[in-house]
């Protein structure tokens, strides 16, 4: 290969990186996907789809290899987002003292009941919301940032 053609697919790597990131960087939902994050399928293909028209026709032969090493370099894991979100409750304290006093009163009525032989205690202990499932985000979703190396 000529200096020159180096030059040109060094080039060109410059330019298409930063649109790959950035399209990583967003949600495929914007895109028309029903997936909540890309893929390491979804998003090549996306790009061989899409690239050309976006002004970068070396994207229409893109590898799914290539399009990893893109976001690698730039520590972006569009298909492994992770954050932790924990909503404070103002009123736990109390609610947690009520729960543990509820506790001593079942323990402080067994030791009672103890040597009564004709008392016996039931406790039962059920969850209010057995069979709530999460349907909807508490949250905005945080999307991947690039680390800008």
């Amino acid at each position: 290969m000529t200096v020159r053609a180096l030059g040109a697919i060094e080039s060109s790597r410059r330019r298409r990186g930063p649109w790959v990131i950035e399209l990583a960087c967003r949600k495929p939902r914007e895109f028309g996907y029903p997936h909540e994050l890309w893929t390491t399928r979804l998003l090549p293909r996306h790009v061989r789809e899409n690239g050309p028209a976006a002004g970068h026709a070396c994207l229409a032969r893109l590898a799914q290899g290539t399009v990893c090493k893109i976001l690698a370099a730039s520590e972006i894991k569009p298909h492994k987002v992770r954050y932790y979100l924990e909503r404070r409750d103002p009123d736990f304290e109390q609610k947690k003292a009520d729960l543990l006093c509820a506790y001593q009163e079942v323990e402080l009525q067994r030791q009672a009941e103890a040597g009564d032989g004709n008392r016996m205690l039931a406790v039962i202990s059920y969850d209010e919301k057995p069979g709530m499932q999460a349907i909807g985000t508490t949250a905005p979703d945080l999307p991947p940032q690039h680390s800008g190396l």
